[in-house]
């Protein structure tokens, strides 16, 4: 017999505001407590009509270097480290008023998110949440990409994440979250993270206008032009620019040695939130991305209704 988990949300409404990472745009978030069978629900208070946009998959609209989920007219950007944040509370219930097309990115991790739900506390609601099992052991390759899932009957919800960077550049590309339980202590505060040779090109695409290294990993995968060093002194808004330990530029040091694994974890966790139920089995994870994490949850929810998992 399966132990019943219920619907849950807030205890009160959260006040704060922040910058978004691809914007650069300072917003302000208020989460309000919500009502059984109401979802997690986004509304752009900067836009007066059709302004509601429910996290599902079905709304996932973009997945470069984040999540953006829309509802044809009006987008809400960056949503996973938030999602995942949720998910860990079991949180599947709220409104979130915000006034800007981005969520701020803090620290880069999901840690301020959760200090924010810890302080108001969660409310358990009468009505019991889906779930989804695994019967069988299933392994999902992507059509794009060197990108694999395994997915593993279990007892909890389990999630791994291997990365194949040069060792020389990320030391540690292995991390393992054994019980979803242990996501404040093990993930919830490892920050996003890039190398130093795309960020060129992702500031071409018009994002990371709000990155700094004060909510980013960067590491150097590649010499450093001088002429280059100007320029991006003046993006991170840092007077030097040097490799510190662990082949990173001069921001704090890693919280963890496999930190950037631990925030795929964190970013996996984001995105197969938007299934809208709770999974109960084993995934591991090579290379996930935003990508391929949403095709993945939508192929999970997707065999869950046909009664194939």
């Amino acid at each position: 017999m399966k132990k019943k988990l219920n619907q849950k949300t807030i205890n009160k409404t959260i006040l704060c505001c922040g910058t978004g990472i691809h914007s650069g745009k300072k917003v302000n978030i208020k989460i309000i407590p919500a009502k059984e069978d109401h979802g997690i629900v986004f509304k752009r208070t900067d836009i007066k009509k059709n302004n509601l946009i429910k996290a599902t998959l079905e709304n996932v609209s973009s997945t470069e270097r984040s999540t953006v989920i829309s509802n044809n007219n009006v987008s809400i950007s960056t949503v996973e480290h938030f999602l995942a944040a949720l998910y860990y509370y079991g949180i599947s219930n709220i409104l979130v008023e915000i006034d800007g097309y981005e969520l701020p990115i803090f620290d880069g991790s999901s840690l301020e998110y959760c200090n924010l739900i810890n302080k108001v506390g969660v409310l358990n609601q009468k009505k019991e949440r889906k779930r989804i099992f695994l019967s069988k052991p299933k392994t999902i390759f992507s059509e794009f990409s060197n990108t694999y899932y395994e997915l593993v009957p279990h007892n909890k919800f389990r999630i791994s994440a291997e990365l194949n960077y040069d060792k020389q550049i990320l030391y540690e590309n292995f991390a393992i979250l054994n019980d979803i339980n242990k996501f404040d202590k093990e993930i919830s505060n490892c920050r996003t993270f890039c190398m130093i040779s795309e960020i060129e090109l992702l500031l071409s695409k018009n994002l990371i206008n709000g990155g700094s290294l004060d909510n980013c990993v960067v590491y150097i995968d590649k010499k450093i032009e001088e002429k280059k060093i100007e320029l991006l002194k003046k993006k991170f808004k840092v007077k030097t620019l040097k490799k510190s330990d662990n082949n990173i530029l001069n921001n704090e040091p890693l919280r963890f040695k496999n930190e950037s694994a631990r925030h795929k974890i964190l970013d996996l966790i984001g995105d197969l939130s938007l299934t809208e139920m709770i999974l109960n089995f084993s995934i591991k994870a090579y290379m996930p991305s935003h990508k391929e994490n949403i095709i993945l949850a939508k192929k999970i929810k997707k065999l869950h209704e046909n009664n194939l998992l």
